[in-house]
């Protein structure tokens, strides 16, 4: 389990040693478990952190009004600040991501989320009027949430020997720990000196069949990643009975595919050589078509298709238009594991004009594609 501090060292979830960590649950070498009271202090810090930002916005703007006279439209105070609406709607949009964000962050690593029971209120309650652990004294306030995160450690206890918990709360570490609930002040440490490693010993242990399944598995992101990128760079007029150019809004500029949705059936993977599968796999892909239109050209496009399109007026009074449409396909990707040792695998910057991330030891490649009935 893992404390809210963690969480807030880096908000974007996005850290090596996090990274590291769903590979460690998509290895079954850990299960990961969060208490309710840490998912929501993390997430109220975050809107905290967010309202702060947005206070000191508004704050700043309005220092800016004794440069200026306020404007007015018959002598009536507009009151309207555009800053204000802008940070708003910015702060706005960013909590929606961090909302997002946690999600997968919880899809990603199967985590289990305890929620607060309710004798849990009248445990904390108990320890909070007798100063009992993890209360520094009786009836302290601050050590409340702790109290709670204590009782979804007993929780976890409940169906296991041990548990780990890791927090960069040392004060809480020093109170809590014990034969059963076995604490760590950060994931490095953790994956330093845990019970589990994900190190050469553990690969080696894996037969082939067991190894292919956990790379799979352990490196989903990455090969999702590749997969995609194929994918994108797919000619679609190659699979589709379509001519991009002919279908364009007014004149044709540009075409671009995006990989919206990716199942890949492991399942049914096919052992071509050592380490190397052929991976089956559905695919849902939008294709964006880029033109320049004249009003007249739009006023002859159905009501339905313009549901798809977006356009935006240039200084010539023509529309730059975007229409996207929908396509199913299917195929198979080949991918391979190089054959070194993958607790050595780093990620890399690749050398493509537009730079993306990548280990060097696995490399994917599409087989076939065909678009689906």
């Amino acid at each position: 389990m893992i404390d809210s501090t963690v969480l807030k060292q880096v908000p974007k979830l996005n850290s090596e040693l996090l990274k590291e960590l769903v590979k460690y649950t998509r290895a079954d070498l850990y299960s990961l478990y969060i208490s309710e009271i840490v998912e929501q202090e993390y997430l109220s810090w975050v809107r905290e952190e967010a309202q702060n930002s947005y206070d000191a916005v508004i704050k700043a703007a309005k220092s800016l009004k004794k440069y200026y006279e306020e404007p007015s439209i018959f002598g009536l105070n507009l009151g309207f600040s555009a800053t204000a609406l802008i940070a708003e709607n910015e702060i706005n949009g960013i909590l929606k991501k961090v909302s997002e964000n946690w999600v997968s962050f919880k899809n990603k690593t199967n985590a289990t989320v305890i929620p607060i029971h309710s004798d849990h209120g009248k445990a904390v309650m108990d320890a909070y009027f007798s100063g009992d652990k993890p209360f520094s004294k009786i009836k302290s306030r601050s050590d409340i949430p702790d109290a709670f995160i204590l009782c979804s450690l007993y929780e976890i206890l409940k169906s296991h020997k041990k548990v780990l918990f890791v927090s960069s709360d040392k004060k809480l570490i020093r109170t809590i720990q014990s034969e059963a609930i076995v604490c760590f002040e950060s994931l490095s440490e953790l994956f330093a000196s845990g019970p589990a490693r994900l190190d050469s010993a553990f690969y080696k242990s894996l037969d082939d069949n067991k190894k292919f399944i956990s790379l799979a598995r352990i490196y989903e992101e990455e090969i999702h990643r590749k997969l995609a990128w194929e994918l994108e760079l797919t000619d679609l007029a190659d699979i589709v009975d379509e001519e991009f150019e002919d279908i364009a809004i007014g004149e044709y500029s540009d075409m671009s595919v995006s990989a919206i949705e990716i199942n890949k059936k492991y399942s049914e993977a096919k052992n071509i050589s050592a380490l190397s599968y052929l991976v089956p796999f559905e695919a849902n892909l939008k294709c964006t078509i880029d033109s320049r239109a004249t009003k007249d050209d739009l006023i002859l496009i159905s009501d339905q298709r313009l549901k798809n399109i977006d356009k935006e007026v240039d200084d010539n009074g023509d529309f730059k238009v975007s229409e996207s449409r929908f396509y199913s396909v299917s195929g198979n990707f080949s991918v391979k594991f190089d054959d070194t040792d993958p607790s050595n695998w780093r990620e890399q910057e690749n050398d493509k004009l537009f730079k993306t991330r990548e280990i060097k030891e696995i490399s994917v490649l599409l087989e076939e594609l065909k678009q689906n009935a």
